[in-house]
């Protein structure tokens, strides 16, 4: 499912800079609202699937919060919220600015362009992959987001420093193959920290945090660049800043060893782990998002 953003997201790029080319800027937003208008009347139609399951009475259903505000009582979750807005100030910066900074260095703009069609390719490949790892119980999901994040972070670092573009590709690609970790990745460890019942409440509050961080970033880099007429401050701040999300990880890890970080007994955990044991983890957390 994630994989088909990357798909589009690799075309999107050239096909952008060819519209302004020969239609020109306002007429490449008309047809992008085109496209985006067919998304939503796609979205109509959407039916989400049911188990099957007999529905309860009203008088028999139980009734639940609208939200369950006590998961902002659990510190492992408001640690990893901290965690993932930290790595977005830095993650979105390239995709707003990366073609900018080659144009500097000297790099025509259709080959600018298609830096960020190699970071959309290597998001592909990297949310396949990272969803067969997440399968893998004898890994720590965590600690993979962990080492994702820190080499995202790196990669900032290292496309102001080259004015080559095969390195500047190359870059582009591992970004973009590391960054698409968190799409995978978590959604999981949300499921390890709040359980099936949570997760899609957790899930929402996340991504709303996510987007305020994604939004500033690049603006902040905008700013420095407005300030300081340098691209390459605002990617080693903006950078810095993703690796220190790895660096807040750790506090993630020492939380989850506490019972108290979690809204679900130990014993009750190890149940559901048995009964979903044949199940990979991934296919149940995204599914607990449609129940």
């Amino acid at each position: 499912m994630a994989l088909g953003g990357a798909v589009g997201g690799s075309v999107l790029n050239p096909t952008l800079q060819q519209l302004v080319i020969h239609l020109g800027l306002a007429n490449m937003f008309r047809v992008l609202s085109v496209v985006s208008l067919l998304m939503s009347g796609f979205s109509l139609v959407y039916r989400p699937r049911r188990n099957g399951k007999p529905q309860h009475d009203d008088a028999q259903a139980e009734k639940k919060p609208a939200f369950p505000w006590e998961i902002l009582e659990n510190k492992t979750f408001l640690m990893w919220i901290a965690v993932l807005f930290s790595f977005m100030l830095g993650s979105m910066v390239p995709f707003v600015h990366l073609v900018r900074l080659a144009e500097d260095i000297g790099i025509d703009k259709t080959r600018a362009s298609f830096l960020l069609t190699f970071a959309t390719v290597g998001s592909g490949l990297g949310r396949v992959t990272f969803g067969r790892i997440s399968d893998v119980q004898r890994l720590n999901r965590v600690y993979i987001a962990q080492v994702a994040f820190l080499v995202v972070g790196l990669s900032n670092f290292v496309f102001p420093m080259t004015e080559s573009y095969v390195v500047s590709a190359g870059d582009a690609f591992i970004f973009g193959f590391f960054g698409a970790s968190y799409l995978v990745l978590n959604p999981v460890i949300v499921y390890d920290i709040l359980g099936p019942d949570k997760v899609s409440s957790g899930l929402g509050l996340i991504f709303f945090a996510m987007a305020i961080s994604g939004t500033v970033g690049p603006l902040i880099a905008g700013w420095i660049f407005d300030w300081l007429q340098s691209y390459a401050i605002a990617f080693y701040t903006l950078g810095a800043t993703t690796c220190v999300s790895s660096i807040l990880i750790i506090f993630v890890t020492i939380l989850m060893r506490r019972k108290s970080a979690f809204d679900i007994p130990v014993a009750e955990r190890k149940i559901q782990l048995k009964d979903e044991n044949n199940i990979p983890i991934t296919t149940i957390a995204f599914k607990s998002l449609i129940q």
